[in-house]
């Protein structure tokens, strides 16, 4: 597999966490970025933090990285490649899979290391 370019996108996100019972605010739904996971447990929402209310409980201060696609979904080892040389780091990532590509997110206090880890690697980030 040839080495991937990562975009690292402007907003600092937060994950939230929701009851399954809530209603989505009609405002998330005209975020630059946003993404919603809802189970029989939990709603979880990962938004601008800025816009997030205090009152939520939320895990904040995340940098999104896209890598940059679309990608087939016959590639393999793609998370993999990005996610072994950060743990070697000791670098915790979380990861999101759209329909064309991935996104990985770290904390804002590790976003450099997190840069020079991967261009080691030979990886490409347009910031």
């Amino acid at each position: 597999m040839a080495k991937l370019t990562f975009i690292l996108l402007k907003e600092t996100m937060a994950f939230c966490r929701l009851s399954p019972q809530d209603e989505i605010p009609s405002w998330v739904y005209k975020e630059p970025f946003y993404c919603i996971t809802h189970t029989t447990d939990e709603l979880s929402l990962l938004l601008p933090q800025d816009r997030v209310p205090t009152e939520w409980k939320t895990e904040r201060d995340w940098r999104i990285f896209q890598v940059s696609g679309p990608l087939d979904f016959n590639l393999i080892g793609i998370l993999a490649s990005i996610a072994n040389p950060l743990a070697l780091a000791s670098i915790p990532i979380n990861a999101i899979s759209t329909y064309d590509t991935d996104y990985f997110m770290v904390r804002s206090w590790e976003l450099e290391q997190t840069c020079e880890v991967l261009e080691f690697e030979g990886f490409s980030i347009l910031r």
